[in-house]
């Protein structure tokens, strides 16, 4: 059975425009009839009626047993890509927190190794040249000198 729609009622149920009603109504595309009314003749559109949206509720099939297999194997590698990006996560936390407590530490050692202003090299009768280092400032020195690698080789320099 058909419904009997105006020009604007089809353009807007077929989802276009009036002037595309209107030119396939032209064309023959769309059945339409001369239709006499009080105030003169208008067209109307001739189409074919709805049916209730039982179509489109059709339930989907039920997947192959090789795609249910390919599913399977889908939602398994998510399930593993998942634990990776957490797993990357946690060493990124890990690397950050050693970074911070390298940088502290290299703080620390910088604090100690750098000699002390004193006004003993300005005295009068002082020596000139390096001063001495002893065996812990030298120690110390060289292990600020490993925290640096060491932090420039986190950071990927």
């Amino acid at each position: 059975m058909e419904e009997r729609l105006s020009i604007a009622e089809a353009a807007e149920r077929l989802g276009v425009s009036l002037d595309t009603v209107r030119r396939r109504r032209v064309k023959g595309e769309l059945a339409s009839e001369k239709e006499k009314t009080p105030q003169g003749f208008r067209w109307v559109i001739l189409l074919p009626k709805e049916e209730p949206d039982e179509q489109e509720e059709a339930p989907e099939p039920e997947p192959t047993p090789a795609q249910a297999i390919e599913l399977e194997l889908l939602r398994e590698r998510i399930d593993e890509l998942k634990e990776e990006r957490d797993a990357w996560r946690e060493q990124a936390r890990r690397s950050g927190e050693a970074e911070r407590e390298l940088r502290i530490l290299l703080q620390q050692a910088q604090s100690l190794a750098l000699p002390e202003k004193t006004g003993s090299q300005d005295a009068p009768g002082a020596t000139i040249g390096p001063s001495p280092i002893s065996g812990v400032m030298q120690e110390e020195h060289e292990a600020r000198g490993r925290l640096a690698r060491f932090l420039r080789w986190i950071k990927g320099e």
